[in-house]
């Protein structure tokens, strides 16, 4: 009896070992993907990066925002999460899911869309098609402001007062798309 369940323990750790070398290969796999992930998203970190040294060149010429003006302490973080139609997390979900997160943590969210038509009229998508899983979840589209023209000026001005309103409570959607209530937030002298 002993040599049999000496046989079973042998076979069960053989069996463990392939399935931890399955796990393995799935988790090698994960990491490819992830890093292929990061290396697609280079470009847009690098747009984000010119974007940001533009706003900031910019800012020389923008009145006096509150947003804009050094604080000695900092008691609300906004976050502005930008998605386009381009995006690899478009229609999988990813996007709502984090923003519910960042929702139920009462971290003041604005989603902002870069919009790319396309060379072909015909197959482009609507502005602000990308934010319609936000739009369309009345807990989110009640919580998050968005803005569907991050591409243009309009727009980018539009996230700096967004951001600024979100801070204080104040939720609005904004751009040239169909579910998009006024082009620019409310500036407050």
């Amino acid at each position: 009896m002993a040599q049999k369940d000496l046989k079973n323990r042998i076979g069960s750790v053989k069996n463990i070992q392939k399935i931890t070398r399955a796990m393995e290969m799935v988790a090698a796999a994960r990491l490819r993907r992830a890093e292929q992930r990061i290396e697609h998203l280079r470009p847009y970190a690098d747009a984000l990066r010119r974007m940001t040294a533009r706003a900031a060149q910019a800012a020389d010429n923008i009145p006096n925002l509150p947003i804009l003006q050094e604080k000695d302490e900092v008691n609300t973080v906004g976050v502005l999460l930008i998605t386009g139609d381009d995006s690899h997390f478009v229609g999988s979900g990813l996007t709502a899911a984090f923003v519910h997160s960042l929702v139920r943590a009462k971290v003041p969210t604005a989603v902002g869309a870069v919009y790319d038509g396309g060379n072909d009229a015909a197959d482009a998508p609507q502005r602000g098609a990308v934010l319609a899983p936000v739009l369309d979840d009345q807990t989110l589209s009640r919580a998050v402001s968005t803005i569907d023209d991050l591409d243009m000026v309009q727009g980018r001005v539009a996230s700096v007062l967004a951001l600024e309103l979100i801070g204080s409570g104040n939720i609005g959607h904004y751009g040239y798309g169909s579910d998009a209530s006024a082009p620019l937030p409310p500036h407050r002298s």
